[in-house]
């Protein structure tokens, strides 16, 4: 957002450590966090593409409506919201 200076919106969420070369890698606890992500009021989350798969699948006991979009690494996250 700031490197190429667009503003990216209140309601989405990026989750995911970056490693060196700028990929993705999945977080602990992501189930929890998207629940309370939802419960805030986000409504978009940009997961690492590694956990984004099962994650999708169990959307229904996430109990929220957020859109998961999969990213493999932080060139892949920038293109999806810009």
């Amino acid at each position: 957002s700031t490197y190429r200076n667009i503003p990216v919106s209140k309601d989405v969420l990026a989750l995911g450590e970056v490693g060196l070369t700028g990929d993705l890698r999945p977080v602990r606890n992501a189930e929890k966090i998207i629940k309370e992500a939802g419960r805030m009021g986000f409504k978009n989350i940009l997961l690492p593409r590694s956990q984004a798969g099962r994650l999708m699948s169990e959307k229904d006991k996430l109990g929220t409506d957020i859109k998961i979009t999969p990213v493999k690494n932080l060139t892949e996250a920038i293109k999806a919201y810009s």
